[in-house]
This record gives C-alpha cells, structure tokens and sequence, in this order.
C-alpha cells in the first residue's frame, strides 16, 4: 500500500466537508463490502496512474473493490465500460467523461437502476454528487503569477495552448486572457493554438508559433503536458533551459513539470493539484453516496514554483511507488 502522508491535506468543499469521518464512519476495514467504479479515461497519462493509485488504496482501505477502465481517452470504449458496469450492477460510479463525449444518458440509466454516479472534474445531470477541482481559482492564480513575471520585465509575447472540446480548458484559457488584460498592460497575446491533451501536441503548437513569433517568451498550456511539450519546443529552438527571458506555465502538476520546475530554469510555475486528495476523495464521494450522505467535494489548487522545494518534494513523492 502508498504512502498516505498526504490524504489529510485540507480539503475545501462545495456545501459541506467531505472527510472520512463523514463517509465511512472512521477508518475501519470493517466497513464496505461493496463494488465501486472509476472511470479516468487518460489512461497512459502518469497523473492518471497516480490518482487511481491513491483511490484503489482508499477503496481497500474501506473494504470495496475498485473497478477501472482502459479508455485511453476513447469515448466509445469509456462507454462500453460503464455500460459493462451498470450491467453488472456496481454500486456506485464515478466518471471523468472524455472531452467532447456525452455521458447523460449513461448517468440516467445507472440512476435508474438505483446506481449512485459521482461526476469528477465538473456537475452535470443528473448525478448523485461530484468531486470537481477549483478550476477558475487555479487557471486565475497561474495567470497572475505570469503577469507578475511580465510586469517585472515590463512586457512579453505570449501565447496561449488551448483545448476547445473540454469546457474546463475553455475555462482556463478565457482567465488567462482576462487575468493577463486586466493585471499585464505588457503582454502582448500573439497566439492561441490547440495543443491538446498531450506533450506530443504541445511540442507541435508551440513550434509553429515560434516559426511565427521566434521572440515569444510566455507560453501558458491549459494543460501542464501541453507546457512540457512547448519547453521542449523552446530547447530544440536553442533556447537554453535556464533561460531567465522565458515564462513557462501550465496546470495538473504531472512529475515531469514539477521536476522541470524544480530546476528553476524556463517552466516557471504550475498549478498543483494534491493527487492523493483527490483519489481518496473519489472513492469517499462513491461511498458516501451509497452510505446515503452523498456531498460535493471541491479540491483547491496550489501554485508551486521555483524555490517552494517543500511543496515541490511533496508532490513529487505521490509519484513514487
């Protein structure tokens, strides 16, 4: 079993406060006994890996069975892995659904057959409950660290990498722009390009905009995947690492990006997100649901950069197996 020293970071909540206690009763194995699904479908995503870690943990902890997928960020396969679950008759499920897929009526029909359905990363009905993450307040204090960079130089070309089917990276390329007008007279937004969901694609949009704009010096990914892509973009552009004329930021807090912020060179800052949080908190939201007291959990982010090397070591130890 993972090191668990991290599960109590506090935890803000959408109505109520959504803790063991508040679940389970106490952390008794004596509890459970039931089956329960998650559905992440970024199945090769390192994030992923950790946070079904964390909630395969909680689940043994509680005495339920965790049910996965291999979705692979494939909305048909996602599907026939819920439909293979409400078949099966789990008792509860939760679902990140692939952006730009639909899973309503999915929901609906596991409601119907008295399955609870916890939405991760946003509400939607119908559902039982959700564990979403403080997206606005993330996006908005990445955005504010890059126009406190920009105003200490007095001005910067940036670029935005963005993901239009998921409305939660609609969300935070929209604060960028806002949060940059209102705080960094100085940025100059030269560019939004799709980077989608990966390094590979990051890497891609950030060179055709350098091909562009070879003075760009900001680039801020909706994703932080995206942003390791485009710090490998501004390297392989024989930009050094270290350079202290470049801004790099994302969001999500992979290993990779928080190691490269570590290094205190071009990646500049990333939104965190506590991984083992948010696994115990899906498998908490299941299990309360089917306890009865289902709540909405909220988890916050937290700005790390350059320096916070107790942060930094923290999450990059939920990494470790």
């Amino acid at each position: 079993m993972r090191l668990k020293s991290w599960r109590w970071l506090a935890v803000a909540l959408a109505g109520a406060m959504l803790s063991v206690a508040a679940c389970s009763g106490g952390d008794s194995d004596d509890s459970g006994g039931g089956t329960i699904a998650f559905s992440q479908p970024f199945t090769n995503s390192p994030t992923r890996t950790a946070i079904v870690g964390f909630s395969a943990d909680r689940a043994e902890e509680l005495g339920y069975e965790l049910l996965l997928d291999e979705a692979n960020a494939d909305g048909a396969r996602q599907a026939a892995a819920i439909e293979t679950w409400i078949v099966s008759e789990v008792d509860a499920i939760a679902v990140f659904t692939v952006p730009g897929g639909d899973t309503t009526a999915l929901a609906a029909e596991a409601l119907d057959k008295g399955i609870h359905w916890v939405n991760y990363g946003a509400p939607s009905d119908p559902q039982t409950s959700s564990v979403t993450f403080q997206n606005a307040d993330g996006a908005r204090r990445l955005a504010e660290a890059a126009a406190e960079w920009i105003n200490e130089r007095g001005s910067a070309k940036v670029a935005i990498l963005t993901f239009d089917p998921s409305p939660l990276a609609v969300e935070r390329s929209d604060l960028y722009k806002s949060i940059l007008a209102e705080m960094a007279p100085g940025a100059e937004i030269v560019a939004e390009q799709d980077g989608g969901v990966s390094i590979e694609g990051g890497l891609m949009a950030t060179e055709t905009i350098l091909q562009q704009h070879p003075d760009l010096n900001v680039v801020l990914g909706i994703l932080d995947d995206q942003t390791i892509g485009a710090h490998q973009a501004f390297t392989n552009a024989g930009i050094p690492s270290d350079s202290p004329d470049v801004f790099l930021g994302g969001m999500d807090s992979p290993e990779q990006a928080l190691a490269l912020v570590k290094e205190c060179g071009m990646y500049r800052a990333t939104a965190a997100l506590d991984l083992a949080a948010l696994g115990y908190a899906v498998v908490d939201a299941l299990v309360a649901a089917i306890d009865g007291s289902p709540a909405d959990a909220s988890l916050p982010y937290e700005i790390v950069r350059c320096g916070d090397d107790e942060a930094l070591d923290r999450l990059l130890g939920q990494y470790a197996s």
